[in-house]
C-alpha cells in the first residue's frame, strides 16, 4: 500500500526539478583580445534536466561566421577575432516551464584605420573656404594629429568623437600641399594623405553696369559700356575694366 504514496512522491519531486528554471553562469564574463587572437566562453548550467541550450549575440544579430560552437553547445569559441565580433554573447538554457540566461562580454583591440573626406586631391580658388574630415576607428581610441608634408608642426583641428576637422575659412596660394592625417594607438597607427591645390585667383570679376553717357573729348560724348577684362599675371589691387565706346574708343581704369 505504501508504494503508491512512494512513487507519487518520487514524480512530483521530479515534476518539480524538471519544472524549476536552471542557474546560467557564463566564464568569464569580461575579456579583452586582439584582433586576430582566440578566445572561449563557457556555459555552466545548474539543472541536467535542460532541454536546450543556446547561444545568442545580444540585439538579435547573428552569430559571426568565425565562431564554433561545441557539440554540446556548453562551450563557444571564436576564431580569428575581428573588430565586428566585439559585443556581448548570451547563454540561454530552458526547461518546459522557464529558460534562464547569463551574459559575457567581449573587446576587441585593433590598430586605426583612416578615412578622409574628401579624399581628394583638393582644386579649389583662392579664398574658397576648405574642410576636410578625418575619421579614425580603432581600439582603444585613437589619437589624431594634422601635420603638412616637410613640416613636424601639428595644425590646428577640431575633434569631436571619432572626427578630426581641420579648415581654412579662406584658402591663400601658400596653402597648396599635401596634408596628413595620422591616428594612432597601443596598437598601431595609420595616416592617409590629402592633396589641395590652390589655383588662380577668386575668379572672374563680375560687374552689371548699364551704358553710361561719359565725355569722351571737350564738347563731345560717346555712349560706352564697362567690360570687366581677366589678366593672367594681374598685380593691381583689385579687377581691372575695360570702357568700350561707340566709335572704337576704349578706356581701361582701375577699380
Amino acid at each position: 500500500m505504501d508504494l503508491i504514496p512512494r512513487a507519487l512522491i518520487l514524480s512530483l519531486l521530479s515534476s518539480a526539478v524538471w519544472s524549476q528554471a536552471p542557474v546560467v553562469t557564463v566564464e568569464p564574463k569580461v575579456i579583452t583580445v586582439r584582433q586576430g587572437e582566440s578566445v572561449s566562453f563557457r556555459c555552466q548550467v545548474s539543472s541536467a534536466s535542460v532541454s536546450n541550450v543556446l547561444w545568442r549575440k545580444t540585439n538579435s544579430q547573428r552569430l559571426p561566421d568565425n565562431v564554433q560552437i561545441s557539440p554540446d553547445n556548453l562551450l563557444l569559441t571564436i576564431v580569428n577575432v575581428r573588430p565586428q565580433n566585439q559585443g556581448q554573447y548570451r547563454c540561454v538554457a530552458g526547461v518546459p516551464a522557464g529558460r534562464a540566461f547569463d551574459t559575457a562580454i567581449l573587446n576587441v583591440k585593433f590598430p586605426p584605420k583612416v578615412q578622409l573626406s574628401p579624399a581628394g586631391p583638393l582644386r579649389v580658388r583662392i579664398g574658397d573656404p576648405v574642410t576636410v574630415e578625418c575619421r579614425a576607428m580603432g581600439r582603444p581610441r585613437p589619437k589624431m594629429t594634422w601635420q603638412r608634408q616637410g613640416s613636424t608642426l601639428q595644425l590646428v583641428a577640431t575633434t569631436t568623437s571619432d572626427v578630426n576637422t581641420i579648415q581654412w575659412p579662406a584658402v591663400r596660394s601658400e596653402d597648396s600641399g599635401v596634408y596628413f592625417c595620422q591616428a594612432e594607438n597601443t596598437e598601431g597607427m595609420s595616416e592617409s594623405k590629402v592633396e589641395i591645390i590652390v589655383e588662380g585667383g577668386p575668379g572672374a570679376p563680375e560687374a552689371s553696369v548699364s551704358p553710361t553717357q561719359m565725355t569722351a573729348s571737350r564738347g563731345t560724348q560717346s555712349q560706352c559700356s564697362v567690360m570687366p577684362q581677366v589678366h593672367q599675371h594681374q598685380r593691381s589691387p583689385g579687377p581691372s575694366f575695360g570702357l568700350h565706346c561707340h566709335g572704337n574708343t576704349q578706356w581701361q581704369m582701375e577699380c
